[in-house]
């Protein structure tokens, strides 16, 4: 966000909304969109399920996780209670 010359200067001027909003924090969706976390989140949530005596594919919650982690719990783990705080865990 540096005032200057050429292509950069757009870059500020697009972008001044931020330095209006006076935040000194900014929270980035990092899962999927800054950063493909897809891999690890999956191994995490393979493991998790098979904690639970659940075996499931690594393909199949890979696709469900990118829908989201929602509708991965409520695919392979509808009925686990707590089941989010240990995949966090992992």
């Amino acid at each position: 966000m540096w005032k200057t010359q050429g292509n950069h200067r757009f870059f500020y001027e697009k972008n001044a909304i931020m330095k209006a909003m006076k935040y000194h924090d900014y929270i980035w969706d990092l899962g999927g969109t800054l950063l493909d976390n897809y891999e690890t989140s999956t191994a995490a949530f393979v493991e998790t399920l098979a904690l639970y005596g659940i075996t499931q594919d690594h393909d199949s919650v890979y696709q469900a996780l990118k829908v989201s982690t929602d509708f991965a719990i409520e695919t392979f783990a509808p009925n686990l209670e707590k089941f989010f705080r240990k995949v966090q865990g992992k």
